[in-house]
């Protein structure tokens, strides 16, 4: 459902998602859906534009961490971190990148909060 009216579970549940977002945040988000949109946005679409709330996925995160290279400067979140620490002394390419994934989807399934994900 695209453009229907918001009932009071929908403002209770964006409210509980959007509670530690800075203000600045939480407009540009709505700025966003303003300009990408063509319907009235739904809480899923605010807090989907909201960076601090995004949490990557495996494939995201292997590309941040996966190079094969010490030249290449790596920026990546502590959990991608945790996740490449228990996989980086396999030897196959291919199974580290299967087995980090595998690890990455475990840990980000043991409750994940994207607010508490820092970048390192």
């Amino acid at each position: 459902m695209r453009g229907g009216k918001w009932d009071a579970s929908m403002f209770d549940a964006l409210g509980r998602e959007a509670l530690h977002l800075s203000e600045a945040e939480f407009y540009a988000a709505l700025q966003r859906c303003k300009a990408e949109l063509r319907y009235p946005p739904l809480p899923v679409d605010i807090t989907d534009r909201c960076p601090s709330l995004a949490v990557q996925s495996a494939d995201e995160a292997w590309t941040t961490i996966g190079s094969s290279s010490e030249r290449d400067t790596v920026v990546c979140t502590d959990l991608a971190l945790a996740a490449w620490g228990e996989v980086a002394a396999e030897p196959d390419p291919t199974a580290r990148r299967m087995a980090f994934r595998k690890v990455y989807e475990r840990l980000c399934g043991n409750g994940c909060d994207p607010a508490a994900c820092s970048w390192v």
